[in-house]
């Protein structure tokens, strides 16, 4: 009986450990949150971590984000270099449709190469560009329902990480805001400031 025990508790323990190293790799929005006008654009960095922790690379992957249309859009993707030189090294595809950023990269080089590429326990996958286009908040969250998922590979091309704590983690929050009056007021102010001041310098 006790040896059953014993053996019942050194499995938990495996699957415990199995499990720790299986969810060490996370896919993560940077910034997780972001403060923007109406009208202004900007960027987030698409970022796996943990890496070094699994003994892994990023070979591929292939994500979707989801966004709202009413608040955001989507105007590029630019690929980070980190699986290769892009449309060189790598295969790349892009869909902006409202609401939508479908996006992959699969790189040509040999992991031993990639490695190279990915000396740090973090690597930048993409950056995604937005413009805001109306007052709201809109989240970003990956997309773990339309195939194929959230869908990173390693050092096995055939296997995908197990992402399901990127539930949590793989949001960002966008607050898009219209410029307060004085603000507003304050650039208008110095513009005319300026104007003048180039008028008076004519003269």
């Amino acid at each position: 009986m006790k040896k059953i025990n014993w053996i019942s508790c050194l499995l938990l323990l495996c699957s415990f450990l199995f499990v720790s190293s299986a969810s060490a790799i996370s896919l993560i929005f940077s910034p997780s949150s972001e403060t923007v006008y109406v009208g202004e654009s900007f960027d987030v960095d698409v970022v796996v971590s943990g890496l070094d922790a699994a003994g892994e690379i990023v070979s591929a992957f292939d994500l979707d984000v989801l966004y709202d249309a009413s608040v955001l859009s989507a105007t590029a993707v630019q690929f980070s270099g980190n699986l290769g030189e892009v449309n060189v090294d790598t295969f790349t595809s892009v869909f902006l449709t409202p609401g939508i950023i479908d996006f992959a990269e699969l790189s040509l080089l040999s992991n031993s190469e990639l490695a190279l590429l990915q000396p740090d326990d973090s690597v930048l996958l993409a950056s995604l560009s937005f413009l805001s286009l109306a007052e709201g908040v809109s989240s970003l969250v990956f997309d773990p329902i339309t195939f194929p998922g959230v869908d990173v590979k390693g050092l096995d091309p055939f296997s995908t990480f197990d992402l399901s704590n990127t539930t949590g983690e793989g949001v960002a929050t966008v607050l898009a805001r219209i410029p307060e009056p004085g603000t507003v007021l304050l650039m208008i102010g110095g513009l005319l400031g300026m104007l003048s001041l180039k008028h008076l310098c004519k003269i």
